[in-house]
C-alpha cells in the first residue's frame, strides 16, 4: 500500500477560521473568568457577613462559661462543706466591701439611668400623642447628675487600673518566677542527711555528694531554660505593650476553646480588628513566642519534677546503700561471733566424737558376734528344709510320670478308635457316592433328553417360520415384478418426509428374524438352566454386616471369645436393627411383644 494515501485527505489550513476560533476560545475565556471572579467576591462577602455572626457565637458561648463558672463557684461557696470560707474575716469584710461597691454602682449609675429612661419614654409618648409635657430642665439637671457620678466612677476606675498595672509591672519584671525560681531548702545536701545511720563517716560523705551533682546538672538544665525564656520576653516587651499581651492570649485561649476547627483563622481576623495597628504577621509572631514561652514553663516545670524526683531516688538510693553497708558490716561482726562459736563448739563435738566412735566399735563387735551365731542357726535350718523339699520334689516327679504314662495310654486307645470310626465312615461314603453317582447320572440323561427334544421342535418350528418366510418374500418379489411394470407410468405420490426415515420392508423382516433368534435363545436358556450360569439368591458379605450382631460377633471370634458365656450375654442384649417379624417369633417372644403393647 502507497504510504503517501494517508494524506491524501489534508487539507491546508485557513487562518481565518483558525482567527475565529481563537477570538471565540478568548471570549468565553473572559466570560468565565468574570463568572469565577462573581463567585468568589460573593463567597468573600458571604464569609465577611457570616463573620460577625460566629464571632458572636464565639463570645456568647464564652459568657455562657463565664456565667456557669461563676453560678458553680456561689452554689460550691454555699455548699455546707464550704461554709467555714464564709466565717474567715478577711472573707467576710470582702464580701460586705463588695455588696456596698455593687450598692453605690447601681445608685449612681443603674438607678438614674433607669429613671431617665423611664422619663424620657413618657415624656416621647406625651410629646406624640400632642399632650403637655413638663419642662425639660430637670431632665437636663439629671443628666449632668449622672455625668458627674460617672466621672467619679471613670476617676475610680483610673485608680483601680494603675494599681492594676503596677501589679502587672511587678509580675512582668518577674514573669512565672515559681517556674524557674527553686528554693534553697530543696538544693543541696539534706539537714537530716548528717543524722543516717552510717558503718563510717566517709563512706556517708561520698555518697552525699551525688547530691551536688545532681543539683548542677538539673540547674544548668533549668538556666538553659530561664535564658531562652528571658530572651524570648525581651522580644515580646520590647514590641508590645503587657496589656496588649495579656488581652491577645484571653483572646487566643478563647477562640481555641469555642472556635471549633476553623479558630485559628477567626482568632487572626478578630485580632487583625482588635489591633488594627498591628499586622498579622505581627500577631503570628507574637502568638509563636508566647506558645514557645508557655513550652518552656512547661519543661521548667517537667525538669523541677523529675529534678524533685531524682533526688528522691537519689535518697532512697543512699539510704539503701547505707543500710546495705549496715548489714555487711553487722554480717561481718556476726561471721566473727559465729567463726568463735563454732571453734569451741568442733572442739566440743570432735571430744565427743571421740566418744561415740569408741562405743559404737564395741557395739559393731557384739553386734558381729551375734550374726554369726544367727548365720549358722539359719544355715543349720536351710539345710534341714532342702533335704525335706528335695525328697517332696522326688514323690511329685514320680506322681507325674505315672500321671504321664496313664494319659498317653488313654490317648493311644481313643486314636485307635478314631481310625476305625474313619474307616467305617468312609466305607459308607463311598457306598453312599456310588449311589448318587447312579442317580445323578439317570437325572443328567433325563434332562439332556428333553433339551434334545426341545431343540427338534425349535428347529422344526424355526423351518416353517424360514419356509413361510420365503413365500412371504415371493409375494413380494411377484409385486416388485408388477411394480417394475409400473414404473412407466409416473405415480402422483403425496409429500411425506416421516416416510424418509422409516424403515423398509426389507429391514423390518431382517429385525424380525433377529428378534425372533433372540427370543428362542432365552427361552432354550430359561427351559435348560445351567449350575454355572444360575444366579445366587443367598446375603451378601456386605448386607450380612449392616447388623451390629454379625459385626460383633465376628470381632468376638476374632478375638477367640465366641464361645464364652461374656460373648452368649453380650450378644443376648444387642437388638436387631430392624424388628423380628411376628411370624419368625417364638410363643414366649410373641406374649412378651404382646403384653409390652398392652
Amino acid at each position: 500500500m502507497d504510504h503517501r494515501s494517508r494524506f491524501r485527505n489534508l487539507k491546508p489550513i485557513s487562518y481565518d477560521a483558525l482567527h475565529e476560533i481563537t477570538e471565540r476560545f478568548k471570549s468565553k475565556s473572559k466570560h468565565i473568568e468574570a463568572k469565577i471572579t462573581a463567585l468568589s467576591e460573593a463567597r468573600q462577602q458571604i464569609k465577611n457577613s457570616q463573620l460577625p455572626k460566629n464571632l458572636a457565637k464565639v463570645w456568647h458561648e464564652e459568657c455562657i462559661r463565664l456565667r456557669g463558672e461563676e453560678r458553680k463557684a456561689n452554689i460550691s461557696i454555699q455548699d455546707h462543706s464550704h461554709k467555714w470560707i464564709l466565717e474567715v474575716p478577711t472573707i467576710v469584710d470582702t464580701i460586705e466591701m463588695l455588696e456596698k461597691e455593687e450598692q453605690e454602682f447601681q445608685d449612681t449609675l443603674l438607678k438614674p439611668v433607669w429613671t431617665l429612661r423611664d422619663d424620657l419614654k413618657y415624656w416621647m409618648v406625651h410629646k406624640k400623642n400632642g399632650q403637655l409635657t413638663a419642662d425639660y430642665k430637670p431632665v437636663l439637671k439629671v443628666v449632668e447628675d449622672m455625668n458627674d457620678a460617672i466621672r467619679k466612677l471613670w476617676d475610680v476606675l483610673k485608680a483601680e487600673q494603675i494599681s492594676c498595672e503596677h501589679s502587672d509591672s511587678d509580675e512582668t519584671n518577674n514573669p512565672n518566677g515559681p517556674a524557674f525560681s527553686v528554693s534553697q531548702k530543696s538544693m543541696g545536701i539534706p539537714d537530716e542527711a548528717w543524722q543516717w545511720s552510717t558503718p563510717n563517716d566517709e563512706f556517708l560523705a561520698e555518697l552525699l555528694a551525688e547530691f551536688i551533682h545532681v543539683d548542677v546538672i538539673f540547674f544548668n538544665q533549668l538556666e538553659y531554660i530561664r535564658a531562652e525564656y528571658d530572651q524570648i520576653h525581651a522580644k515580646v516587651t520590647d514590641n508590645w505593650d503587657p496589656e496588649d499581651v495579656n488581652r491577645i492570649d484571653y483572646f487566643w485561649d478563647v477562640f481555641q476553646r469555642r472556635a471549633g476547627n476553623n479558630w485559628r483563622k477567626l482568632a487572626f481576623k478578630f485580632l487583625g480588628r482588635v489591633c488594627a495597628d498591628r499586622s498579622v504577621a505581627e500577631i503570628e509572631c507574637l502568638l509563636n513566642c508566647r506558645m514557645r514561652q508557655n513550652q518552656l514553663k512547661d519543661q521548667a516545670t517537667t525538669i523541677k519534677r523529675s529534678w524533685v524526683k531524682a533526688r528522691e531516688d537519689l535518697t532512697i538510693r543512699i539510704k539503701a546503700s547505707l543500710l546495705q553497708a549496715m548489714e555487711l558490716v553487722a554480717q561481718k561482726r556476726l561471721e566473727k561471733e559465729q567463726l568463735r562459736t563454732q571453734r569451741e563448739l568442733c572442739l566440743f563435738l570432735q571430744d565427743q566424737v571421740k566418744r561415740w566412735r569408741e562405743e559404737k566399735a564395741e557395739l559393731i563387735e557384739l553386734e558381729e558376734r551375734e550374726q554369726t551365731k544367727i548365720r549358722e542357726q539359719e544355715q543349720a535350718l536351710r539345710s534341714i528344709q532342702k533335704a525335706k523339699h528335695e525328697a517332696e520334689r522326688q514323690m511329685t516327679k514320680a506322681k507325674v510320670t505315672a500321671y504321664r504314662e496313664m494319659k498317653t495310654a488313654l490317648r493311644n486307645r481313643q486314636q485307635e478308635r478314631e481310625t476305625t470310626r474313619l474307616a467305617k465312615l468312609r466305607d459308607i461314603h463311598e457306598k453312599q457316592a456310588r449311589i448318587d453317582a447312579a442317580r445323578l447320572l439317570e437325572a443328567e440323561k433325563s434332562r439332556l433328553y428333553t433339551v434334545q427334544q426341545k431343540r427338534l421342535l425349535a428347529r422344526e418350528r424355526a423351518e416353517l417360520e424360514a419356509k413361510q418366510m420365503r413365500d412371504h418374500l415371493e409375494g413380494i418379489r411377484k409385486k416388485a415384478g408388477l411394480a417394475r411394470i409400473l414404473l412407466f407410468v409416473r405415480p402422483v405420490v403425496k409429500s411425506d418426509p416421516k416416510r424418509i426415515i422409516s424403515e423398509t420392508e426389507s429391514w423390518k423382516i431382517k429385525l424380525d428374524e433377529r428378534r425372533k433368534d433372540k427370543q428362542y435363545q432365552c427361552d432354550d436358556a430359561t427351559e435348560a438352566p445351567s449350575r454355572l450360569v444360575s444366579t445366587l439368591t443367598t446375603f451378601t458379605d456386605t448386607k450380612l454386616y449392616t447388623d451390629r450382631r454379625t459385626r460383633l460377633t465376628a470381632a468376638l471370634h476374632s478375638a477367640g471369645l465366641l464361645d464364652s458365656n461374656y460373648a452368649r450375654a453380650l450378644l443376648a442384649t444387642v437388638p436387631s436393627d430392624r424388628p423380628t417379624r411376628k411370624d419368625n417369633q417364638t410363643s414366649n417372644e410373641m406374649k412378651l411383644t404382646f403384653s409390652s403393647e398392652a
